[in-house]
């Protein structure tokens, strides 16, 4: 055994000998004590009786060498049981951190001790306890004005027990506590630490300056905020909720100086900071009751006021040399403190960030009048009964325009703010583009948006607000939504029919016609122009479709042909509608009266656009391109021959890239020029397949087109095809325009000009390489590779 080892249990015995020593030595009353501690233990409370912890009003703190505290509280009138918050009284009047006296006040209603002797016994005096004088004296008064006070001594030796006392008693008690911590808590610490304390919700009215500007913040009906201050503009209202939040937030990590002479030392004269918030909440008034001689059995209408509060904090100079602190005081506290420069961050306005970027703040389902002014005059549109209303041009309304409009309207927002703008006239504001007052319900005054010039880089629009003195930057895009033509509000409704009513189309395009008329049973067409030629079912499908119920994309203009291309259009399109003869109700045996009203559709193009006449209609009507398309499709079907591909036995193409030439013997593709040369006869046999399904995208000319007309004459790609029964098919194929792939297409025998597909016109251009059958590989042939 070593040295240490020994010094060790040295001190452990002289430990046993002296807890023997001191618990050996006991009067009767502690062995008795010990022998009750053998039965269920009861509750001990220190204070018998003590009060509630929620019927104490009053607590006084006395400490040694310390000033005493004192902290008060009262009873809520708006419901029993209910108390206020506490408050310092003593030694300076102040918020307290409220949960520290409740600590108190639940620690001392609820503290229960381990044994209790009389001073002496065991050698355990008053003074060897603490208690003559005491560490501390905790004093409670209830709501019945009843006092409970104890005091507390020192600690038991080699414990964490201390030595506890009721005032007016000699009885020493022994509790399982060590209050040291409470006892030498500095007044500070009970000190609230919030600079404010309201509920943000409750802000109305939001003041800050900052740095030579001020801000100033004002909330309406509901959580919209408004900035009155440095500029008239509307407020994001969770930011300026989170601004009076932060004011909410502030904690002081330190108090400075309780009264200064002077706030010039702290930076507090001349703050770098000021922040006020106003609060408004409604409370109930208690009424007094008055001594009645007949109480009444009608219980009192119950009456409330406004409270309205200000919540301010002035900021100094920084705190500490790392610039972390700073000095604040709040305007109605004589104190100066420290906070965290995080805190005061919160407090310093970002213009950018608390602006709502909301232009209007509208719902678009909310409004109920729209005034539309363009070159002076003003459209005027007003909802009733759930519809959309207007007059003149506009009585026939699209009303999804009118929506399309208002959440327009409605979801615009400023990408970028001019606070200091120039004249108007810089904006194209002074005589914008459009002016849209937007009244909602339950509106006094409209919101009135001015819609300028664009910006030079032509992305971006200004716009301005009435009322703001700002000019906002919109996207240009969004702008053009709403500089809008109120002709453009107008039902866009053409025509309105069945496709069965159409019994007869004409349809004149620049170059070519057709004519079709319905057959007997209504279900297919017969091709008048060109005589015999065969419909395209698909395409006419569409195109009557589209002519019984056609809408266009808007209205546009009023009797102006020439600015979109319909005085000389590229399709003009004349119809036969059947429909029931006006009059009075055939008799029932008999059949209805019909009658043939021809209607024509004039459509033409301008900045690759499709633009529309119906009629005798004035307004002038822009179509969707895929309309476009339908009006404009052949209508001839696609399909140019009539043949099978078994009939094929010799193919020959003639190109400047050079001539791929088959011919058919027993029912195998050879080359001619050279008979031993391998072909894929499935490459082939697929290819001479897609030539007897070529499709036409378009026809020239279905008969009579001269070779020499259309530049096919000496076209530098020809295709021959011989069929079983000897007939040729020749093609002459040349460029719609150079460099393109040649798909420009002559039938000579049938005299028929059209134009390929450009995907079919690339399977003629395929050299001899694309069908010759590859050579067989040794891993087709099942060989080893040769190292």
């Amino acid at each position: 055994m070593n040295f240490k080892t020994t010094f060790v249990l040295l001190v452990l015995v002289v430990i046993g000998a002296g807890l023997w020593i001191y618990t050996g030595d006991r009067e009767p009353a502690d062995v008795e004590e010990t022998v009750e501690s053998s039965v269920p233990t009861q509750d001990r409370y220190v204070l018998d009786p003590r009060p509630e912890n929620n019927d104490v009003v009053r607590v006084e703190f006395e400490r040694r060498d310390q000033p005493t505290l004192v902290f008060e509280r009262g009873e809520k009138k708006d419901g029993p049981g209910k108390m206020k918050e506490w408050r310092m009284i003593a030694p300076l009047d102040s918020p307290t951190e409220g949960y520290l006296v409740d600590g108190l006040t639940t620690m001392l209603t609820g503290l229960q001790y381990q044994r209790s002797f009389e001073p002496d016994a065991g050698d355990v005096s008053l003074a060897d306890a603490g208690l003559e004088p005491p560490a501390a004296t905790i004093k409670l008064t209830d709501k019945e004005g009843k006092q409970y006070a104890a005091q507390i001594g020192k600690s038991v030796a080699l414990s964490n027990d201390m030595y506890i006392r009721v005032v007016g008693t000699d009885e020493i008690k022994v509790i399982g506590r060590n209050m040291s911590h409470d006892i030498e808590r500095a007044v500070n610490e009970y000190r609230a630490k919030r600079v404010t304390k309201f509920t943000a919700g409750d802000a109305r009215h939001v003041r800050i300056e900052h740095e030579g500007t001020t801000y100033e913040f004002t909330r309406g009906d509901g959580d919209e905020w408004v900035i009155n201050e440095p500029i008239k503009a509307y407020a994001r209202g969770e930011k300026v909720k989170a601004l009076v939040a932060a004011l909410g937030g502030v904690r002081v990590k330190e108090f400075i100086e309780d009264a200064p002479e002077s706030l010039d030392a702290y930076g507090l004269d001349e703050p770098m900071l000021t922040i006020t918030v106003t609060t408004e909440k409604t409370e109930k008034i208690e009424e007094e009751q008055e001594d009645a001689e007949e109480p009444t059995t009608q219980p009192s209408e119950p009456k409330f006021k406004t409270v309205v509060e200000t919540h301010s904090l002035s900021v100094g100079d920084f705190a500490d040399l790392k610039s972390t602190m700073r000095y604040v005081k709040p305007p109605a506290q004589p104190w100066v403190a420290s906070v965290t420069q995080q805190n005061i961050e919160k407090l310093i306005p970002k213009l950018s960030e608390l602006r709502d970027p909301c232009v209007t703040r509208v719902k678009a389902d909310d409004v109920t009048r729209l005034d539309l002014t363009t070159d002076g005059t003003t459209t005027t549109l007003e909802k009733k009964d759930g519809k959309w209303q207007g007059t003149g041009e506009l009585a026939e309304l699209e009303t999804e325009a009118v929506n399309k409009l208002l959440r327009a309207f409605e979801d615009v927002n400023a990408i970028d703010y001019i606070d200091d703008p120039q004249e108007l006239s810089e904006y194209g504001l002074e005589q914008p583009r459009v002016i849209l007052a937007v009244t909602t319900a339950g509106a006094v005054e409209p919101v009135t948006l001015r819609i300028g010039a664009n910006t030079v880089s032509g992305h971006n629009t200004y716009v301005r607000v009435a009322g703001q003195t700002s000019v906002m930057v919109i996207n240009a895009q969004r702008a053009a939504e709403m500089a809008i033509k109120p002709i453009s509000l107008r039902s866009r409704e053409i025509t309105s029919s069945t496709p069965g009513q159409i019994k007869r189309i004409s349809v004149r395009q620049r170059d070519k016609s057709y004519v079709l008329e319905r057959k007997p049973g209504g279900r297919s067409w017969k091709m008048l122009e060109p005589a015999d030629a065969p419909p395209n079912s698909a395409a006419m499908r569409e195109l009557v479709n589209d002519l019984s119920r056609l809408r266009a994309k808007r209205v546009v203009a009023r009797d102006d042909d020439e600015s979109y291309g319909l005085s000389k259009p590229e399709v003009t399109i004349e119809y036969e509608l059947e429909q029931p003869v006006a009059g009075p109700p055939p008799a029932p045996e008999s059949q209805p009266a019909v009658e043939r009203i021809t209607h024509t559709l004039r459509v033409g193009r301008k900045d690759d656009r499709t633009y529309a006449r119906f009629d005798d209609v004035p307004y002038v009507f822009q179509l969707d391109e895929t309309v476009y398309k339908v009006l404009t499709a052949e209508l001839i079907r696609p399909g140019l021959f009539d043949i099978k591909a078994d009939e094929v036995v010799y193919l020959k193409i003639e190109a400047p890239g050079g001539t791929v030439e088959f011919e058919r013997e027993d029912d195998k593709w050879t080359y001619p020029p050279d008979k031993f040369l391998q072909l894929s006869q499935k490459k082939v046999g697929d290819f001479v397949k897609e030539l007897a399904e070529l499709r036409v995208s378009a026809y020239v000319a279905y008969r009579a087109g001269d070779l020499a007309t259309y530049g096919l004459e000496n076209a530098p790609v020809t295709v021959a095809m011989r069929l079983k029964d000897d007939s040729t098919i020749t093609l002459k194929v040349d460029q719609v325009r150079a460099g393109e792939l040649p798909r420009k297409t002559a039938w000579v025998e049938q005299q028929r000009v059209f134009l390929l597909r450009p995907v079919e016109a690339e399977k003629l251009m395929r050299g001899l390489d694309n069908y010759v059958k590859p050579e067989p590989t040794e891993a087709d042939e099942g060989r080893p590779k040769t190292p």
